[in-house]
């Protein structure tokens, strides 16, 4: 089985969540999107739409905010520095070549390093970016004045995910996974065999503040690790998890887990599968992210919903050409 082919295709696949979330009442698929009358407040979250060719800025209750052209953005991600990296396969192709791309606080947008098809990229520490190329396969990284570390080889390196937190110098670096179901974490140029997981890792998430990795394998089952000050990953709970499931996202402490059937669940740090959402007006959820209100984003390739801290499902905002990745912006730490 390609596993890699499975991953790297995977966002590059259509499906047509909008026509269902208005017939539920909690969104719509029309060109134009839910706007204030009054005007937008600031953005709070950014949408890659690699159809619109373009980043969407929604508010806090997830009306348009902005726009910003990008060719073919396929990730997003916030820097707890300020400002937001972007990942563009400028070439039109998840094959083809790919860019770097930096988002100022002030809303500039500049070209940081050119890279090769992209599987994945994560945030590893302030300033900085590390992503995975897929020909030739290496984990390469970069920071704010484009100077690019040396490239390393992960056998098989799958799918990345940062910053780390507790436990890592500095609170950066990056755990990666791959085929062969091993974790490796990243400092800088400094590697190492943190884990061995059960199978290939299909997806991973981080919450940095409390030094949790999340790795879902292809079994599937889902693992949870404390990053320890070894440079190791001591494994604290595991589930299975039901078939079809296919993409992590953290919010805060808590992993999201979502799966093909419309349906989205939630764990604890402690590994307590808190809530279970069914028959959800949205398809193949890519990711979630937390809203300033307390709430949570879920996005899925056409629309996004919100989720509130009661856990009711709210109206959210369709609209999209095909949103693949979303990322909260984070207060500017130099002001």
């Amino acid at each position: 089985m390609d596993v890699d082919r499975r991953i790297r295709e995977r966002r590059w696949i259509v499906c047509a969540s909008g026509f269902l979330l208005a017939a539920a009442g909690l969104g719509h698929r029309h060109p134009r999107p839910f706007e204030r009358a009054e005007g937008p407040g600031p953005v709070r979250v950014w949408i890659a739409d690699r159809g619109a060719h373009e980043l969407v800025g929604l508010d806090d209750e997830l009306m348009w905010a902005g726009k910003v052209h990008v060719p073919a953005p396929v990730a997003v991600l916030a820097d707890p520095g300020g400002g937001t990296w972007v990942v563009s396969a400028s070439s039109g192709t998840a094959r083809g070549p790919h860019a770097i791309l930096r988002m100022e606080p002030d809303g500039r947008m500049r070209a940081v390093a050119p890279a090769g098809p992209v599987l994945d990229a994560a945030v590893a520490g302030a300033g900085r970016i590390a992503w995975i190329e897929a020909e030739p396969r290496a984990v390469r990284s970069t920071d704010t004045s484009a100077m690019s570390g040396a490239a390393t080889e992960i056998a098989g390196a799958l799918r990345i995910a940062g910053p780390l937190g507790a436990g890592a110098e500095s609170g950066e670096g990056v755990v990666v996974g791959n085929e062969a179901g091993e974790l490796w974490l990243g400092r800088g140029e400094d590697w190492s065999l943190a884990a061995v997981a059960g199978g290939p890792i299909v997806d991973l998430a981080v919450c940095s503040r409390a030094g949790i990795v999340w790795a879902m394998s292809i079994e599937p089952r889902l693992t949870a690790y404390r990053v320890a000050a070894d440079a190791r990953l001591a494994a604290t709970w595991s589930h299975a998890l039901p078939a079809g499931s296919r993409r992590l996202a953290a919010v805060a402490d808590r992993v999201w887990v979502f799966g093909r059937r419309r349906t989205a669940l939630r764990y604890g740090p402690d590994g307590v599968r808190e809530l279970e959402l069914k028959s959800l007006p949205l398809a193949a959820l890519v990711g979630a992210e937390a809203l300033p209100s307390g709430e949570t984003l879920l996005l899925a390739p056409d629309a996004c919903l919100r989720l509130s801290a009661d856990e009711q499902l709210i109206r959210g905002q369709g609209g999209f050409v095909f949103g693949v990745a979303s990322a909260r912006v984070l207060p500017n730490p130099n002001r």
